[in-house]
């Protein structure tokens, strides 16, 4: 075997290593950002139904009740 073939293998192994690793660690951070958006969402729906003249509890109940996620 050359060494530009054991250099090939060598990278392609760790990759193939390494790939559930980065992929357990990127999974918090998503479900962060995923739930700090639905929040954001919500808030914006909020306010919009506040403006049109709902009570800022209702409107914050309206609003989580269409956001959630009940599948």
């Amino acid at each position: 075997m050359s060494k530009e073939n054991i250099l090939r293998i060598t990278l392609f192994m760790s990759v193939l290593a390494f790939n559930p690793v980065i992929a357990e660690v990127v999974k918090p951070i998503s479900n962060i950002q995923s739930s700090q958006q639905e929040t954001r969402v919500s808030t914006s729906i909020a306010n919009i139904l506040h403006r049109r003249g709902l009570d800022v509890d209702a409107a914050k109940k309206i609003s989580q009740e269409f956001v959630a996620d009940d599948e």
